[in-house]
């Protein structure tokens, strides 16, 4: 069964959040982390091992309205796994942070282990380190369609070039 169906289901497995922070951009290596903690024991899912890390995004919507949503990434970096990486690496802006989700089912210890089963899967790209305070991180994202320091619109609009600007300024009165 998909997760699809299994979501679909009375009964639910556990849901099993996983995140995935790429650091290739800046030389160093893919990281796996979850924060689905059982003890303090790796998670292995898809044959990729996960580690056990308090972190989790915040302010993720989905909407066709206005500008897309400004995440966070909140970190607590106990193992300072990471804040070796921001002293070396500009606060590893320009690294990508997927999340998704999964059942306790498909993990590799579960009972029909499958490593294509994720859902929601959300990438961002860190924008910048937005505050420290003693283990906690907090990272700005942005989606991987903002451009940086791109503003629009670049020029004006004219009724030579969108001759529908005028008549769709005329219906509403402007």
């Amino acid at each position: 069964m998909t997760i699809q169906q299994e979501l679909q289901q009375q009964t639910i497995n556990p849901l099993v959040e996983m995140y995935v922070i790429d650091l290739s951009v800046i030389g160093e290596a893919i990281h796996h982390f979850t924060p689905n903690i059982e003890g303090s024991n790796n998670v292995s899912f898809g044959g990729t091992s996960y580690l056990p890390l308090p972190l989790a995004i915040s302010s993720v919507e989905r909407s066709t309205a206005g500008s897309p949503p400004r995440a966070q990434l909140n970190v607590n970096d106990y193992s300072r796994l990471l804040r070796s990486y921001i002293v070396d690496n500009e606060d590893l802006v320009g690294c990508r942070v997927t999340r998704f989700l999964t059942l306790r089912k498909f993990l590799d210890d579960g009972t029909s282990p499958d490593g294509s089963q994720r859902k929601q899967v959300v990438t961002f790209v860190i924008n910048q380190l937005e505050s420290t305070k003693g283990d906690d991180l907090v990272f700005g994202l942005r989606n991987l369609i903002d451009l940086p320091n791109l503003e629009l619109p670049r020029g004006k609009v004219t009724r030579k070039q969108f001759p529908g600007a005028a008549q769709y300024r005329a219906q509403r009165g402007v």
